[in-house]
C-alpha cells in the first residue's frame, strides 16, 4: 500500500494506532494485486458453467489455506505474533493464486477443446456429405437454404429439364 497513513487516518488519529497499524496494512495488502488474478479466474469459471471450480478455489484460499496459516505462522515466526498472524492473508493468497492459475490452465484448456469439439465433427460431417456450398454455410452459422447459398449448379433433373423446354 502506497500511503497507508493517509488511509489509517481517515478512521483514526491517535499516533500509536497508526504507527503500529502501516506496518500491518503493508503486510496484509502486499499481495493484493495478485487477488485480481483470483477474482477474475473464479468470474471465468462461473461463466464457463463451472461454478464448482468458483466455489472450490474461494474455499480453498479461505478454509483450506488461510485458517491453518493463522494458526501455524505464529509458531513459525516467534518475533512478534501478530505480525505472523499478518503474513498468513498474503501467504494464503499467493498460493491460493497459483492454484488458481493451474486450475485455470486446465480447465479453460479442457473448455475451448469442448466447444472446438462440436465444431470440428460438423464440419467433417458437412464436408464428407458433398455439398460445400451447404457445408460453408452451416459452418458460418445457418442453413444454406436461409443464408441463400445453395449451389445453383446442384439441382434435380426434374428441374433442369424444365427450364430447358422453357
Amino acid at each position: 500500500m502506497a500511503v497507508p497513513q493517509a488511509f489509517v487516518m481517515m478512521f483514526n488519529t491517535n499516533e500509536e494506532f497508526v504507527r503500529y497499524t502501516i506496518p500491518a496494512l503493508r503486510i496484509y495488502l502486499g499481495v493484493l494485486v495478485l487477488f485480481g488474478i483470483q477474482i477474475a479466474c473464479q468470474m471465468t469459471f462461473t461463466s464457463m458453467g463451472n461454478a464448482a471450480a468458483s466455489v472450490i478455489v474461494a474455499v480453498v484460499r479461505k478454509f483450506v489455506l488461510l485458517l491453518p496459516l493463522i494458526y501455524i505462522m505464529p509458531l513459525l515466526y516467534t518475533a512478534d505474533q501478530a505480525t505472523a498472524v499478518f503474513m498468513a492473508e498474503p501467504i494464503a493468497d499467493t498460493v491460493a493464486v497459483m492454484f488458481t492459475a493451474i486450475l485455470f490452465f486446465f480447465q479453460f484448456r479442457r473448455f475451448l477443446r469442448k466447444m472446438d469439439a462440436p465444431f470440428a465433427a460438423e464440419t467433417v460431417s458437412e464436408a464428407s456429405a458433398g455439398d460445400p456450398a451447404r457445408g460453408a454455410a452451416e459452418t458460418l452459422g445457418g442453413s444454406a437454404e436461409e443464408s441463400g447459398n445453395v449451389s445453383e449448379t446442384k439441382g434435380s433433373a426434374e428441374e433442369n429439364g424444365r427450364h430447358a423446354e422453357k
